[in-house]
């Protein structure tokens, strides 16, 4: 299964707010093991959130466990395996999903500082909000339109904090007019453009990628062609009031 890009920004969205989990002692039978009982397979809850995705409400939960990635998968494999649940681990992280019915879990497991334990990013709702890439999936007002015939990739929201993950297709290859586009109207909006270079990593703040800010809200924005394609992908990661 391909890596989704909610996965790698809600694991630096929450991973710098849950603190290391203490010891969790339990049962690790994997006939025991359900996957919305986190002591049945040595770990416990620390987040739980609403979101919107693609328009369909889904809840999230952050479930933090004592022990290392593999032997968690492997214990949720064993006692889901047969039951509708795909996933795939690279070096330290797995991600994976579990059908059942009209209803779909994806999941995210993480080292956590260490290699004896583990965050498990679980994302619940209908399966028709795993849909990628639809014209039809709603666009935030909040975000500025990037263009009539953008074709919206994956668009999350959460409802607790304003927090707003979006990822979307654009017509044609003009990285530098859709960012201008981007800043034009947030500035129409009250934004303001935060100078944040010195303070990001360098493969982040790039020729492709712009920072607005203003009072309690922050919005990066990222733009780069598809390769093989004329279109251009843009990333937009945004915290409004």
């Amino acid at each position: 299964m391909t890596r989704q890009p909610i996965f790698v920004c809600l694991l630096i969205f929450f991973s710098t707010q849950i603190p290391l989990p203490a010891p969790v002692f339990t049962t690790r039978s994997r006939s025991s093991i359900r996957l919305d009982v986190p002591s049945s397979y040595h770990a416990r809850a620390v987040y739980s959130g609403r979101f919107l995705i693609n328009g369909q409400p889904a809840d999230m939960r952050v479930i933090a466990g004592d022990l290392p990635v593999g032997e968690t998968v492997q214990l949720l494999k064993g006692a889901l395996g047969g039951k509708g649940l795909k996933c795939e681990i690279s070096g330290q992280t797995a991600t994976g999903r579990l059908t059942e019915g009209q209803d779909e879990k994806r999941f995210l497991i993480a080292s956590l500082g260490g290699l004896d334990n583990c965050l498990l990013f679980l994302l619940e709702g209908k399966s028709g909000a795993f849909v990628r890439s639809r014209p039809d999936i709603p666009w935030p007002a909040v975000l500025p339109v990037l263009d009539p015939q953008q074709v919206p990739k994956l668009v999350v929201e959460h409802l607790d904090n304003r927090f707003i993950f979006a990822s979307v297709l654009v017509p044609g290859n003009r990285t530098a007019a859709i960012l201008e586009s981007c800043q034009q109207q947030l500035q129409a909006a009250g934004w303001e453009a935060v100078l944040m270079k010195n303070s990001l990593p360098g493969d982040l703040f790039g020729s492709g990628s712009s920072v607005m800010g203003g009072r309690q809200r922050i919005c990066w924005m990222d733009a780069h062609p598809v390769a093989g394609g004329n279109q251009t992908q843009v990333t937009i990661v945004c915290r409004t009031e």
